[in-house]
């Protein structure tokens, strides 16, 4: 059905300069979707909630780190290519404490659980060569504006003064420690 939608969009030549053989596989990666199947939606597909029971990030989004080694192993096993995480991470609203610094317990919380899930799926195979935290620094989101932060650098929009967080030094520690 998607492939029948597109048709009107594509030009001669198109399907050949694209099939070509890949070398790695990118993964952007923040919560799992929740998805069934609905033959009244165009997509053949209805997007729902995730279960209530699921922890949830400051911006409202599902945590859930065994859907990412969940995804990790059935990319391994479907493509057998080496994956790469583009993104990854943990969008809240983080502001300054009186101390003018930010402690991002939950982005650290959350960061620890992927990286650990990842690090199971590679011990159970998956080819992971990659992987980079979204963001270094706080950033305009298409989405949202300036009001979710997903750096780990705090960035104070008025001065453009930066900030690392507490989750910046939990991260070189872990980079540090993955390096012994």
């Amino acid at each position: 059905e998607l492939a029948r939608a597109i048709e009107p969009y594509q030009r001669p030549g198109d399907m050949a300069r694209i099939c070509r053989p890949l070398d790695w596989f990118g993964l952007n990666h923040y919560s799992p979707t929740f998805v069934r199947a609905d033959p009244t939606n165009a997509l053949g597909v209805w997007f729902g909630a995730a279960p209530a029971e699921l922890p949830r990030t400051g911006i409202g989004w599902p945590i859930d780190p065994d859907a990412f080694r969940a995804t990790l192993l059935h990319l391994h096993n479907r493509y057998r290519l080496p994956i790469y995480v583009q993104e990854n991470g943990l969008g809240d609203y983080d502001k300054l404490d009186a101390q003018g610094a930010v402690v991002d317990q939950a982005r650290i919380d959350y960061l620890a659980a992927y990286t650990g899930k990842m690090r199971e799926a590679i011990q159970q195979g998956a080819d992971v060569r990659g992987y980079f935290v979204w963001s270094l620094l706080d950033n305009f989101e298409w989405a949202s504006g300036y009001g979710q932060r997903f750096g780990m650098v705090y960035v104070d929009y008025e001065t453009q003064r930066r900030i690392p967080k507490a989750s910046a030094r939990w991260y070189a520690d872990l980079i540090e420690a993955t390096r012994r």
